[in-house]
């Protein structure tokens, strides 16, 4: 791992107006009351304990009831949403405020503790941690074989693909993006309310864009309700450029690779800016994702996590969109399901083999 640099420039859009705090000073009281309401709020979670298990069902709700009654000026207002924009990557109208409170949580309840965490990196990237996963593992990996139905019985579970290839086993672990997993055929089918929770594409839509640019300050960092959610260093380059990773969601570019949008939405907090280039993908797209991590609306946060963690028998679920901690939808939510998925499916062996 590396450590980051820390920000030197920064830049606010609230309001409407580009600022270099993100609010005016006559509303510095709104901005400590709406972070110590946010903190307070993570502070009804414990970090180590599964989040459904846990009372905090009032706490699934909109942006709108979260920040109902404490009476923020309009610039901290638009402030409080961009920021669960910046982490859903979707309308913060829309989602549940749950998400950004667990993670508030997972940094030591510190609401500052988001922006700071984004500070390390896996050196040569994940794909080097991956290959070292894959290579250490002992598993046979097999590439573009599109599951299309799973079936059960006393005795095992079948896996058929789209090619016709026919895998048999003795249990099953699903770690598909939730928002595709409807296409695939269960028999017996799921559980219904799995297949209700199921049954529409999730929120979240978010985008991230690699830019190479040009003309702006030292080492920056933005943060408001423009085109992007936010701008964050991602390398400095030899000359006078340097990479920054754009956070938006699908409305933000409407190519997600057009130079010329990308240069439109970066000169909104650095007039001067100009991007040389873009790189992206379109997860929204990509019909083996329909969408970034998982995001719920208010009410469905925790509730999908719970329904979707029970086994099916000799079928269980993984991965980061359904991971049951304040981690969910980060690299080590994903690490965090696979774990648990590991243990029903040892119970789930265990048990059908003693019966034998």
């Amino acid at each position: 791992m590396k450590s980051d640099v820390p920000a030197e420039h920064a830049a606010f859009i609230t309001d409407g107006i580009l600022r270099s705090f993100p609010v005016p000073m006559s509303e510095l009281p709104d901005l400590e009351r709406a972070v110590m309401h946010l903190r307070d709020a993570s502070k009804r979670i414990a970090p180590g304990q599964p989040l459904s298990r846990q009372p905090l069902s009032d706490l699934d709700v909109s942006v709108e009831a979260f920040i109902r009654g404490l009476d923020l000026g309009p610039a901290t207002t638009d402030l409080f949403y961009t920021l669960v924009a910046w982490y859903s990557g979707a309308d913060p109208h829309a989602v549940s405020v749950f998400g950004a409170i667990a993670q508030t949580a997972g940094f030591g309840h510190s609401p500052l503790g988001f922006y700071t965490g984004l500070s390390e990196r896996f050196v040569g990237g994940a794909g080097v941690l991956l290959q070292r996963m894959i290579d250490t593992s002992g598993l046979e990996v097999r590439l573009d074989r599109l599951v299309t139905q799973v079936q059960q019985n006393e005795r095992g579970v079948t896996v058929r693909t789209r090619s016709g290839e026919v895998i048999n086993a003795e249990s099953c672990v699903m770690a598909i993006p939730t928002n595709v997993l409807r296409q695939v055929e269960f028999s017996p089918q799921l559980d219904p309310r799995k297949t209700e929770l199921l049954a529409e594409d999730h929120l979240g839509r978010a985008y991230k864009g690699s830019f190479l640019v040009r003309n702006i300050p030292r080492r920056p960092f933005t943060l408001g309700s423009g085109k992007l959610h936010s701008l964050i260093l991602g390398y400095e380059c030899e000359d006078d450029t340097c990479i920054m990773i754009a956070f938006g969601d699908d409305k933000s570019l409407s190519n997600p690779l057009s130079r010329e949008e990308a240069e439109a939405a970066v000169r909104e907090f650095f007039p001067e800016a100009e991007v040389l280039a873009v790189d992206a993908h379109d997860w929204c797209a990509d019909p083996l994702f329909r969408g970034g991590y998982r995001i719920d609306p208010p009410g469905q946060a925790i509730e999908f996590v719970r329904v979707m963690n029970a086994p099916e028998g000799r079928v269980v679920f993984a991965g980061t969109d359904l991971d049951d901690s304040v981690w969910r939808n980060w690299i080590d939510g994903a690490i965090n399901s696979g774990g648990v998925a590991a243990d029903k499916i040892s119970e789930t062996l265990s048990r059908t083999r003693s019966a034998r």
